[in-house]
C-alpha cells in the first residue's frame, strides 16, 4: 500500500489548479525529461504527476505505458517528502519495493532517483525521475542537478498556469466589454426614445403651467397658487433631467470634433453666460493670468467649465463665493483645477461623485439632476483625460482634469 500525504486534498486541488492531466506531450518537458536520463546515466526517465488513482506521464524516456497505478508508483512514496530527493539503488533490498510487479517484472526496476516537483506552499505534485534496470550510485552533483530540473518543470507549470489564467481573464474580459458595449448601447437608445417621447408633452405641460398660472395670478387661494407653483417647478426640474440626460447619451455616444481652443477666452464666454448667476450670488472668478490653448471640442469643454463654475457658485454658503481657475503642466497632459471656497464634500462620497444621479448628501435642498458632473467627467474622457476632486468640508472643493497634449 501506497503512503498518503498528510496534505492530500489540498496537494490534490494544487494539480488540479495547473490543468496539465492527460494534456498532449510538450517539448519543454521531454527536454528536461531527456537531460534528467541523460544527466542521472539511467535508460529510462519521467515526469509523473501523482492524482488520486494513478501515477500518470507527462514525459518519459524509455517507458511504454501512459500511465500506472498510483499503488505500484515509486514516485507516490517520493511526493510524502517533498523536500528531498528519494534514492533507491537497489529495489530488490528495500521492504517498500521488492515485491513490486514493475520490480519482479518489466521493466525490471532496479535503481530510483526522484525529485519532488513540489509547489511554492510546499505541496507534492508528483516528480522528475530517473530509473535503471541496473543497480546504481547516485552522486551528490547528480541530486542537486535532478533537483534543479525539477525546478525547472515547476517553471513551466507555473507559466503554462499563469498563460492559462491570462487567455481566461482575456476571455472574461472580452465577455464583459461585449456585455458592456451593448449596455451602454441600450442605455444610449432608451435615453434618446425616452427624452424624445417625453420632451414634447413635458414642454407642453409647462407652458399649459405658465398659461394656467397667468390666469390665476390674481386668484386670492393660496393652496392652489402653492400646488401650481410646486407643479412648475417640478416641471422644470424635469425637463432640466431629460435635458442633462440627452446631453450625457449625446457625450457618450458622438464623435468629437477637436479644434484649438483657447480656454481664457473660452472661459469668458462662460463668465458672459452666467453673468446674473455670478450677480445674484456676489461672486467673483478669477484666472491665472495665462491659460494655455489645448485641442479639444469647443462646445463639450464649454459645457465641463460651465458645470463646474455653476456648482462652485451653487454649493457655496461663503458671503462672496471664490472660483479660481488654473492649470499645470504634466508630461503629455495639461492639469487643469477649478478650486472654490464652498460647503465642501464628504470625504467618503468623493469617489462616487461621478457616478449618473450621484449628489453628495450634504447638498440639502439645492437644485440638481445628478447629471452634471457625470456629463463633465465623461467629456474629459472622450478627450483622454480624467476628471477627479479633493475636498475638505466647509472649506470647499477642487475639481481637477487632464486634458492630452499629445492627441
Amino acid at each position: 500500500m501506497y503512503p498518503i500525504p498528510d496534505n492530500e486534498a489540498l496537494r490534490l486541488q494544487a494539480l488540479r489548479s495547473y490543468d496539465i492531466l492527460d494534456t498532449a506531450p510538450e517539448p519543454a518537458y521531454e527536454g528536461l525529461c531527456y537531460l534528467a536520463s541523460l544527466i542521472c546515466g539511467t535508460r529510462m526517465a519521467a515526469i509523473t504527476l501523482i492524482d488520486e488513482h494513478r501515477q500518470w506521464f507527462k514525459a518519459k524516456q524509455g517507458i511504454d505505458d501512459h500511465e500506472t497505478p498510483r499503488e505500484h508508483a515509486f514516485c507516490a512514496h517520493a511526493i510524502c517528502n517533498p523536500g528531498q530527493v528519494m534514492v533507491v539503488e537497489d529495489a530488490r533490498t528495500d521492504d517498500r519495493f521488492q515485491d513490486n510487479p514493475y520490480v519482479l517484472n518489466d521493466p525490471h526496476v532496479r535503481f530510483y532517483a526522484g525529485a519532488p516537483l513540489t509547489t511554492p506552499d510546499g505541496r507534492g505534485l508528483g516528480t522528475i525521475c530517473a530509473i535503471h534496470d541496473e543497480p546504481s550510485t547516485f552522486t551528490e552533483d547528480q541530486r542537486r542537478a535532478l533537483e534543479a530540473l525539477s525546478q525547472q518543470v515547476m517553471m513551466q507549470l507555473e507559466l503554462r498556469r499563469r498563460s492559462t489564467e491570462l487567455k481566461d481573464a482575456k476571455g472574461t474580459l472580452e465577455t464583459v466589454n461585449d456585455e458592456l458595449r451593448f449596455s451602454n448601447e441600450e442605455l444610449d437608445r432608451f435615453v434618446s426614445v425616452v427624452t424624445h417621447e417625453l420632451k414634447d408633452p413635458l414642454s407642453q405641460i409647462v407652458s399649459n403651467l405658465d398659461l394656467l398660472n397667468l390666469e390665476l395670478e390674481d386668484h386670492d387661494d393660496a393652496e392652489i397658487n402653492e400646488l401650481l407653483t410646486e407643479a412648475q417647478t417640478g416641471g422644470e426640474r424635469m425637463s432640466d433631467l431629460i435635458r442633462d440626460l440627452s446631453r450625457y447619451a449625446r457625450a457618450r455616444r458622438d464623435e468629437i470634433e477637436k479644434s484649438p481652443v483657447n480656454t481664457k477666452a473660452l472661459i469668458e464666454e462662460v463668465e458672459d453666460e452666467l453673468a446674473q448667476t455670478i450677480k445674484k450670488a456676489n461672486a467673483r472668478i478669477t484666472t491665472q493670468d495665462a491659460l494655455p490653448t489645448v485641442n479639444g471640442d469647443v462646445a463639450l469643454l464649454r459645457r465641463v467649465f460651465k458645470n463646474l463654475i455653476q456648482n462652485a457658485i451653487k454649493y457655496n454658503d461663503a458671503p462672496t463665493p471664490t472660483v479660481r481657475i488654473r492649470y499645470e503642466e504634466e508630461p503629455h497632459a495639461l492639469r487643469f483645477f477649478v478650486e472654490d471656497n464652498g460647503i465642501g464634500i464628504p470625504e467618503d462620497e468623493q469617489a462616487d461623485l461621478f457616478g449618473v444621479f450621484t449628489r453628495a448628501s450634504n447638498t440639502g435642498n439645492r437644485e440638481g439632476t445628478g447629471v452634471g458632473l457625470a456629463l463633465a467627467s465623461r467629456i474629459i474622457e472622450r478627450h483622454g483625460g480624467h476628471m477627479t476632486v479633493t475636498s475638505t468640508l466647509g472649506e470647499g472643493s477642487t475639481f481637477h482634469f487632464t486634458l492630452p497634449t499629445d492627441a
